[in-house]
Order: structure tokens, then C-alpha cells, then sequence
């Protein structure tokens, strides 16, 4: 399910679509493992203040 879908299926059912935002990460290495690659952890501090300031009213 896309993030579109997710918000259409909230329209259908509340009526309404309400604000959204999407925030990502871009992948480097998709082999197996149990953590994160460097440049995604590197990328982590500004992923979280981002959704910080998106979380602000």
C-alpha cells in the first residue's frame, strides 16, 4: 500500500484527507543484515529533527 493509497482509504472512511507528510531516507546497501548501513545512520539526526519540526502545530 503507497502512502496515496493510505491517504484515499482515509478519505473513504473519515470523509476527509488530513494533512500529511512523507519523509525518507534514501537506501545504499540492501544486502541482509541487522543494521544500518553508515550513510543511513549518519542520516538519522536530521530524519528525526525533521519530524520534529513536522510534528510542531
Amino acid at each position: 500500500m503507497t502512502p496515496a493509497d493510505l491517504l484515499a482509504w482515509t478519505k473513504v472512511i473519515r470523509g476527509r484527507v488530513p494533512r500529511s507528510e512523507q519523509v525518507t531516507v534514501a537506501g545504499v546497501d540492501f544486502d541482509f543484515g541487522d543494521t544500518l548501513t553508515p550513510p543511513v545512520e549518519a542520516a538519522l539526526p536530521a530524519l528525526v529533527e525533521a519530524v520534529k519540526h513536522l510534528c510542531q502545530p
